[in-house]
């Protein structure tokens, strides 16, 4: 799908758009896992953090401008944290976003997405009537 493809490109974007202009280190220490293949990401402009997903987990980082970033502690965590996602929906996330706009945060997988109401810094509850078919997207939201 189109879809999966420009949300992956949105998020490799996101990340590489922070790290190169920069040319700046991670500092401390990035969970082993957490240095390649990454499967998604997704930035919160709000608190300044960015959140790496892989495989049943994801890390957060705190950027400061010009400078790095730094792993926040007590991370990695399971992504099945999340409250009300579905099996399918804990692990291998094809890619992610935030809606600033409202806290709403996608999780594109295969050919279906959910979205959870992000709340900063707390965590995330998948609103109802997901997963749905990305095909029934007909104006997919601005990130």
């Amino acid at each position: 799908m189109w879809y999966q493809k420009y949300f992956l490109f949105l998020s490799v974007l996101a990340i590489m758009s922070l790290i190169l202009p920069f040319n700046v280190p991670i500092k401390g220490s990035l969970a082993q896992n957490f240095t390649s293949n990454i499967d998604a990401s997704f930035l919160s402009e709000e608190d300044n953090k960015l959140y790496l997903l892989k495989g049943d987990q994801y890390v957060r980082l705190t950027f400061y401008v010009g400078q790095g970033a730094t792993m926040d502690s007590g991370y990695p965590q399971p992504i099945s944290n999340w409250i009300g996602l579905p099996i399918n929906f804990t692990s291998n996330i094809d890619a992610s976003f935030l809606s600033e706009e409202d806290n709403k945060l996608y999780l594109l997988k295969g050919d279906q997405y959910v979205r959870l109401t992000f709340y900063v810094g707390q965590g995330a509850t998948m609103d109802s009537g997901y997963p749905q078919p990305i095909s029934n997207w007909v104006d997919p939201p601005d990130s």
